[in-house]
């Protein structure tokens, strides 16, 4: 019998499709049995027919060895129970085989019969199954239905409370957002007049540094005055060797002691005469204060100028002075720098 966790595992339609798999194996099983009863009852005739004609065949050559051969009474009647004992086995052989048949065939037919109440109890099952099968799904269609109903009265619901309750909120978000808008406001402001502050402070230290640099560029500009009007009212050699030396003992003292931010004026320019602009230094002024020769005793010509383009390389003077020089004077300040190292190249050079 098919247990109740197997049909349980089926589907009604799978389960229909097996019972009718199944009656189509037993109609293939009858057809089956009906072909074996007929070669059975072939195979039966055909022994029978056999030993029929056997006898017959037996009866006639009794007769012809009777006729050929003289044989005595006892011999032939050993004989003829010889032949009498094999058709006897031949028969027991035949019942044997006969009882085997209708043993197998009675198995075959009580397995027919059991399978057939096992289908029938089976679509009986599967009757209940079926029926079970409608109602669970009318009872799922039902509960679809009302879920469905549920779904829609929650979010109803929900649409109306989202309705009151959101527009309160959605109110107090907007009022502080305008608050946090105005702080904002007052924030810029407050960062802006800072700023414009900070600027005017900026603005003012500027000009205080500007007006520092005028003064001490007035300064140098009147010393330089005085130095020049001094040299114009000296006369004579030992006036202009004094101008010299004085202007080379300058000049290597400021460059020994120049630190901080220099200016184009107070750096120390190779000319006896401080210029004021870059146009101011020409290559006459600088080998007038460079191979002259109130200084540097026992230097040679050349041996002057290679030490003046060591201090005055472009690479060495950008690293040591150039660099530190405010932002507003370094273009003169290079322009000047590249007048002397042409100057110092041209002098080597002739």
């Amino acid at each position: 019998m098919t247990s109740s966790a197997d049909i349980k595992a089926f589907s009604p339609k799978s389960a229909s499709e097996l019972v009718r798999i199944c009656k189509e194996d037993f109609d293939v099983i009858d057809e089956m049995l009906a072909m074996m009863q007929r070669q059975w009852d072939l195979v039966m005739l055909r022994m029978k027919s056999n030993a029929k004609t056997r006898r017959c065949d037996w009866d006639q050559r009794e007769m012809n060895w009777r006729a050929s051969m003289d044989l005595s009474e006892v011999e032939w009647e050993d004989e003829t129970m010889r032949e009498d004992e094999e058709e006897k086995k031949q028969d027991a052989e035949i019942d044997v085989l006969n009882d085997r048949w209708n043993t197998l065939k009675q198995r075959i037919n009580d397995k027919r019969r059991h399978s057939k109440r096992t289908l029938k109890s089976l679509s009986t099952s599967l009757e209940v199954i079926a029926q079970n099968w409608q109602s669970k799904q009318q009872a799922a269609k039902e509960i679809k239905r009302a879920t469905e109903d549920a779904k829609r009265d929650a979010e109803r619901t929900w649409r109306d409370w989202w309705t009151e309750t959101k527009e309160s909120e959605l109110k107090q978000l907007r009022d502080s957002l305008m608050k946090m808008r105005e702080k904002l406001k007052e924030r810029k402001a407050e960062e802006t007049r800072r700023w414009d502050e900070r600027e005017r402070e900026w603005k003012v230290v500027e000009e205080q540094r500007v007006n520092e640099e005028r003064r001490s560029r007035r300064r140098v500009e009147k010393e330089h005055k005085r130095e020049i009007e001094g040299l114009k009212e000296q006369h004579g050699e030992e006036k202009r060797r004094c101008a010299e030396r004085g202007a080379w003992q300058r000049y290597e003292a400021v460059w020994s002691a120049m630190t901080g931010a220099p200016l184009f004026n107070s750096i120390p320019w190779p000319t006896v005469v401080p210029p004021q602009r870059p146009e101011d230094i020409t290559e006459r002024a600088i080998e007038v204060l460079l191979l002259s020769n109130v200084h540097s005793d026992g230097m040679s010509r050349r041996a002057r100028i290679k030490l003046a383009q060591l201090r005055w390389h472009p690479d060495r003077f950008t690293n040591r002075v150039l660099n530190c020089v405010p932002m507003k004077e370094k273009a003169k300040v290079r322009e000047g720098m590249l007048i002397v190292s042409r100057a110092l190249n041209e002098l080597l050079a002739s």
